[in-house]
């Protein structure tokens, strides 16, 4: 670590500053957790777990993928409201530039909403494929417990298409194509904010 240097006012970089430079930081922080919850839900992360622990790793990550999302979109707003707070142009400009940038990410916040609500709110999808599978007819009957079913049938599963490769292709294709949204929205923001026309 950096030995701490007190440096005069004159030279400290301004308040608004060190806000945009720890909003990027923690927004990379944030995006760098949301691919490795991604690596998770890969059969080369997998490879080494038996099948059930392998499907709850799956699990664990999907659903805390669903939260990532959401905070790289958060993150990405406030970055946007920083800089546009910095870089005031023309009165009114940055304003608006902020808002259209906001706007564009609620955008592709809602492709995660359905998905987030689902974990937060009830009605995930694991226990609504159960019931669409009928398990829950099959399984109370027989006294078959939730742990058990959990642990034999959900996660043991997962982790068999896990070890499989069944998701690696949607945890190669759709993430990143997120995170390509990301980097385009925030590149095309800098690029408007600095060098308005």
């Amino acid at each position: 670590m950096l030995d701490k240097v007190d440096l005069p006012p004159m030279k400290r970089l301004p308040k608004e500053w060190h806000e945009l430079l720890e909003e990027c930081f923690e927004l990379t922080v944030i995006i760098r957790n949301y691919q490795t919850v991604v690596r998770n839900m890969t059969s080369e992360a997998s490879k080494s777990m038996s099948a059930i622990e392998a499907g709850r790793v799956f699990v664990y990550s999907f659903y805390t993928w669903v939260f990532y999302q959401d905070a790289v979109i958060e993150h990405t707003k406030t970055v946007i409201s920083l800089a546009s707070k910095i870089y005031g142009a023309p009165k009114g400009t940055a304003n608006q530039l902020k808002k259209r940038y906001h706007k564009e990410a609620n955008a592709l916040k809602k492709d995660t909403e359905e998905k987030r609500n689902a974990v937060v709110h009830g009605g995930g999808f694991i226990s609504r494929a159960l019931t669409e599978d009928q398990w829950w007819d099959r399984n109370v009957a027989i006294g078959i417990l939730p742990g058990y079913l959990l642990d034999e049938f959900v996660y043991a599963e997962r982790g068999r298409r896990l070890h499989l490769g069944h998701y690696d292709e949607i945890m190669s294709m759709g993430p990143q194509g997120f995170l390509d949204e990301i980097t385009n929205l925030l590149h095309n923001f800098e690029q408007e904010i600095v060098a308005p026309s």
